[in-house]
């Protein structure tokens, strides 16, 4: 079996998603890659987050985009998933390429409500010398077009939940939803015909390995990693 393994917010039906807990427990599983969400502060401060406010996993009802940093760094993210993740915190972009040696599929989040984002992770990245080790993928294929212009020395890809007829040369991957993937057979072979990598989303089933690796699918975002790693699918591959 071929199919890169890409832990879902960290193994996040195991762990409070984007949080430390949700990463030391992919890593720990043999997860070379870990998919999270990069957001900003009020203040400018890159961090990890999926919604658009922190009412879910912190219970504070305020949008990422309006809270300052001082504020967010005091927030309980586990609680909301079980009382033993009680006090874990909301991890910086820059402390997990600081205190990881994880890969990560960085997804630019909610780019209409941070200005400037995709360039703000890109020189972030690029102070830690971490290009070999990130993906920087998002749903709004003009920042993926920016971003692959513009940092070239990155690779970035597209993030959609149909079949995306959009290309550009320095757009290297497609994460499609998983079952685009199964229900259109010739997509991803167009796709891997074009020099793409194609990655599915979200697959927690590892039943569907073998459909998926015939579908033309190299790589699996799943929320469960240990699940596919314990059949034998590829932990490593920077």
């Amino acid at each position: 079996m071929t199919l890169r393994v890409v832990a879902h917010r960290g193994a996040s039906g195991e762990a409070p998603e984007n949080t430390w807990a949700a990463l030391a427990r992919a890593r720990d599983c043999g997860a070379a890659w870990v998919e999270v969400d990069v957001q900003r502060t009020a203040d400018g401060v890159l961090v990890l987050v999926h919604d658009d406010s922190w009412l879910r996993t912190a219970t504070v009802d305020r949008s990422i985009a309006s809270t300052p940093w001082g504020e967010v760094a005091d927030f309980d993210v586990g609680r909301w998933f079980a009382p033993g993740f009680a006090e874990e915190r909301v991890p910086t972009l820059e402390g997990i390429l600081v205190h990881t040696d994880l890969c990560f599929d960085l997804e630019i989040k909610s780019p209409e409500f941070h200005p400037g984002l995709a360039a703000e992770i890109v020189a972030m990245i690029r102070r830690h010398a971490a290009q070999h080790r990130v993906v920087l993928t998002c749903f709004d294929p003009d920042v993926v077009e920016d971003v692959a212009t513009q940092a070239p020395e990155l690779r970035a890809g597209y993030l959609a939940a149909h079949p995306l007829e959009r290309t550009h040369a320095a757009v290297s991957v497609y994460a499609i939803e998983a079952g685009v993937l199964l229900g259109h057979a010739s997509y991803a072979a167009e796709l891997r015909r074009r020099g793409a990598e194609v990655w599915a989303w979200t697959v927690d089933d590892p039943a569907l390995a073998a459909p998926l690796a015939a579908a033309g699918a190299q790589a699996v975002i799943t929320n469960y990693p240990a699940r596919w790693l314990e059949r034998g699918v590829r932990r490593t591959g920077k």
